[in-house]
């Protein structure tokens, strides 16, 4: 039906339409022609009506990614918009990611202002000159599906209907639309669109019956046919057709590469993640929506395999030279053509066959899954951190709730994925700083699932982590970063081993333009943003840290109003004595003179000191337990010395936690009366602990002490009274 919307604007128009159209975000980072934009948002708030909810992402390498992890997870494409050239230009790394992946993204820019004098949005600031490009679209032209100029409301409808057609029909993929200012602050005053949109994507493709037909003989008659994949789970719906021929097969599937959950990686039929030590025993191979199945440079199948490709491209026609062998190529979408195999198969294969193949597939299976724990547990005491160490930690708290965005570092041998759109991988393209921005717009796509994103310490640097941790503050969307920080760009020293193995860089261990040293404090930037960053060094602590930043993350990730169950009496200033005040936490701070010898060894500030003081109240009162700090000499036996003072506090020992520092030998103690024990585990003293030490060895004193007394208070939590 045609509907009729009263609009001010081209750009309430542009909202107006969005909106009817499903898009929910509008991922932007803005600048001057946005003003139409901006107004036109204003407007539709002040009065209630619906437009995509804006998200201001201060960069535009997460501002891209985030639309992608957006539309990774749900499927449905959203609205990426930049600043001009130069936004676009910033922005050209996430375009590329989201065309080789295959991700729909309406992507586009501000076109600056075309004429000088005489219409609503012409120039008026001095970059509108410099700005302006004879082919705005050029330089996304080659990743872009399509790309087009607004130039006039009355194709409004066509454009976006248009765009967002071609951006999800296979093979899904980025479209690019520039939207000059002048055509944006046209005044109007009402659309009229077709409502739903009279425009559809293709359906689903199922490769012909004669295709199928002859895939499947030339799979059940192989000996040792095997399954290879890369991203046939960008389709969840495409994982159970994949083991449904698995099994009529009896044939390994393995992950090479993978970008998504393919198969259950707890399968029998799972071959693990590395194809190539088979591929000279295999007779028939099927390569399922995978770019790169080898390296034929390294190896290759023999001759005589036959090698049949699926996919909704399976040639990867905007690659320009790929030459994987292709006896048959199966295009269609592969949950179909993959369910079609299977029911082929099942009509042809030999069970006796099968069943023996499957028997020593899943001996191998085993024998994989074991061999990987073994590998991990022969390296969790090393130090610095082993990454097979810190990617089983992090495997160990993965559950089905779980999302994990992996950018490089997460070892794969060492977790388990067994569902569905529970694992998502850089992409191919390789476009660094992806990580980021994907985990933040899958925590927005799926705010009830925990989200866990592994990236090396590169990859970080590259993500504009400063706007990333913004983004996750100002719309709540807690993700638990894991840097990987090895402090070099690892691919790039593993490129220059492979190119010369037994080259200079490698005899001499001579690596430049590979060292990320001195490495940044990257947990700092995290707190910049008032999340809470910690620094692991010891590999024992891993299992331990990763548990508590999850409960963290789950509950208590962001800051807080802190709750005072305790109702203390109520301290009036005129009554108090001279030098005391009412702090902010209710508590009565008394000045008295004294004096002091040597005021400069003083450990803390007049203003610190009262820092620490509203943060012992504060931490007292939300958990019901004492807590004191001691800072001094502990003796030889730090730790029987702080047991000393702890008992000292008499009968409110019981639930009273001492947090005890000895400066000179640098040690710090936890110590926990019986009651206050039953709230606060050794493991979360011994976290606290480590959040301290960190903060000391940077010369934050203070700060480590109120780190700590956070901590601790979080691990506590409010007491749970009987009614």
């Amino acid at each position: 039906m045609l509907k009729r919307a009263a609009v001010e604007s081209t750009a309430e128009a542009y909202l107006e339409l969005l909106a009817a159209r499903g898009v929910e975000y509008l991922f932007a980072n803005a600048g001057t022609d946005f003003a139409p934009l901006i107004e036109a948002y204003a407007k539709r708030g002040a009065q209630g009506q619906a437009s995509p909810r804006p998200i201001t992402v201060p960069h535009e390498v997460p501002a891209v990614a985030m639309a992608h992890g957006y539309a990774m997870v749900t499927g449905r494409p959203q609205v990426v918009m930049v600043h001009v050239i130069v936004g676009a230009g910033n922005a050209v790394g996430g375009i590329i990611n989201a065309a080789r992946s295959n991700v729909p993204i309406l992507f586009s820019a501000g076109r600056n202002p075309i004429t000088e004098a005489g219409h609503a949005g012409s120039r008026d600031r001095p970059i509108h000159w410099a700005q302006e490009s004879f082919d705005q679209a050029a330089m996304v032209r080659e990743f872009v599906k399509w790309d087009y100029e607004l130039r006039s409301v009355s194709d409004l409808e066509t454009v976006v209907d248009r765009a967002l057609t071609l951006a999800q029909a296979e093979p899904q993929g980025p479209v690019y639309l520039t939207l000059p200012r002048e055509v944006l602050g046209a005044r109007q005053e009402a659309i009229e669109y077709a409502d739903p949109a009279r425009v559809a994507k293709p359906g689903p493709l199922v490769p012909s019956p004669e295709s199928i037909d002859e895939a499947a003989r030339i799979l059940a008659a192989a000996r040792n046919p095997l399954i290879i994949v890369k991203a046939a789970g960008r389709d969840p719906g495409a994982v159970a057709s994949l083991v449904a021929l698995a099994e009529m097969l009896g044939a390994p599937v393995f992950d090479q590469f993978h970008t998504y959950v393919n198969f259950p990686q707890d399968h029998p039929l799972h071959g693990g993640f590395d194809a190539a030590p088979h591929l000279d025993a295999a007779d028939a191979i099927l390569v399922v929506e995978s770019d790169v199945p080898w390296f034929p440079a390294f190896t290759r199948p023999r001759a005589e395999a036959r090698i049949i490709h699926v996919g909704v491209d399976p040639l990867f026609s905007r690659y320009p030279l790929r030459g994987f062998p292709t006896d048959l190529a199966l295009a269609g979408t592969p949950r179909l053509a993959l369910q079609a195999l299977a029911d082929a198969v099942a009509r042809s294969a030999d069970a006796a066959a099968v069943a023996v193949r499957r028997k020593r597939w899943e001996g191998q299976h085993a024998g994989q899954r074991e061999a990987a724990a073994a590998r991990a547990r022969a390296v969790q005491s090393d130090t610095p951190i082993d990454m097979a160490w810190l990617s089983r930690c992090v495997g160990d708290v993965v559950d089905d709730q779980t999302i994990v965005v992996n950018e490089y570092d997460l070892d794969a041998t060492q977790a388990c994925f067994t569902e569905p759109g529970t694992y998502f991988a850089a992409p191919p393209s390789g476009g660094l700083g992806w990580g980021l921005g994907a985990a933040l717009g899958a925590k927005l796509a799926a705010p009830d699932k925990t989200l866990i994103c592994c990236v090396g310490d590169g990859a970080y640097i590259f993500g504009a982590p400063t706007a990333a941790h913004f983004v996750s503050r100002a719309y709540n969307l807690p993700v638990l970063f894991v840097v990987f920080n090895n402090r070099t760009w690892n691919a790039v020293k593993r490129a220059v081993q492979t190119f010369a193995k037994d080259g200079w860089a490698v005899k001499t261990d001579s690596m430049p333009l590979t060292a990320l040293e001195p490495a940044p404090d990257y947990e700092m930037v995290c707190r910049a943003s008032g999340g809470h960053g910690e620094r692991v060094e010891d590999p024992a602590l891993l299992p331990d840290a990763h548990e508590y930043h999850l409960k963290r993350f789950l509950h208590e990730f962001f800051p807080r109003g802190v709750e005072f169950p305790a109702h203390p009496a109520v301290a009036v200033p005129e009554d108090l004595p001279l030098g005391s005040v009412v702090t902010a936490s209710g508590r009565v701070s008394a000045a008295v003179e004294f004096d002091v010898a040597e005021p400069s060894t003083l450990p803390f500030s007049a203003v610190q000191l009262t820092r620490l003081d509203e943060a012992l109240t504060l931490v007292s009162r939300h958990t019901e337990l004492r807590f004191s700090v001691y800072l001094g000499d502990l003796g030889e036996d730090s730790h029987a010395g702080a047991q000393r003072l702890h008992g000292q506090l008499g009968a409110a020992a019981a639930d009273s936690v001492l947090v005890a520092v000895d400066p000179q030998r640098r040690n710090v103690d936890i110590v926990t009366g019986p009651e206050a024990r039953l709230r606060l585990a050794d493991r979360g003293c011994k976290l606290a602990v480590m959040s301290m030490v960190a903060s000391f060895k940077e010369g934050d004193l203070v700060g480590g002490l109120l780190s700590g007394l956070r901590m601790l208070s979080d691990q506590a939590g409010v007491p749970h009274h009987s009614h």
